[in-house]
């Protein structure tokens, strides 16, 4: 059975930064990944560049799945859920052009 992972964002009121909280329950036991310091550097060109994150495969695919969640309840949506909100709005509203052409009760 895998690991059960998952993600929790905060955002505090007194600073202007989001938190991201990796953690994963095995059993009754809780575990967190320790904070990690983003420092951006510069690469120059031509040179590879390393990894931020490694994720071992047999959690990876819960990391992800639970960041997705964390980020929709966040109020983040994809590009592709944006489309699709936008073509079933398009499409209600030709709906009601199709009935009132129609003559249907509404």
């Amino acid at each position: 059975m895998p690991p059960n992972a998952g993600v929790r964002i905060r955002q505090p009121w007194d600073i202007d930064v989001l938190q991201f909280i990796f953690y994963e329950q095995r059993g009754n036991r809780m575990f967190a990944a320790k904070p990690v310091e983003l420092e951006f550097v510069e690469i120059p060109e031509g040179t590879e560049m390393l990894p931020t994150l490694w994720l071992p495969r047999h959690i990876a695919e819960d990391f992800i799945e639970e960041l997705y969640k964390a980020l929709t309840t966040f109020g983040k949506k994809s590009d592709g859920e944006h489309k699709l909100a936008g073509k079933l709005e398009a499409t209600q509203y030709h709906l009601q052009d199709l009935r009132q052409l129609l003559k249907l009760k509404t």
